[in-house]
């Protein structure tokens, strides 16, 4: 199990691709405005999944902090036209 280590809101996190799912296994995802990633087979708003999994609150971060981290675990990510 390979995981990344990175930086938000200040806090030093280590995260992978498995535990990203294992955590966010039973989450029901909020409504997708514009960013989302598949994760477990689920579509997540990137905020809210990037919120779950780094305990932060989403104002803490953007969009796309969280969308880089979600490239670098090789989750696939999308844009609500």
């Amino acid at each position: 199990m390979e995981s990344i280590e990175f930086k938000a809101a200040g806090k030093r996190i280590t995260l992978s691709k498995e535990q990203a799912v294992r955590k966010l296994k039973g989450t029901k995802p909020d409504v997708i405005q514009v960013h989302a990633v598949e994760i477990g087979g689920t579509m997540y708003p990137v905020k809210q999944a990037f919120a779950v999994l780094t305990d932060l609150d989403p104002l803490d971060f953007s969009p796309n902090q969280a969308r880089g981290v979600f490239r670098r675990l090789g989750f696939k990510l999308s844009r609500k036209t």
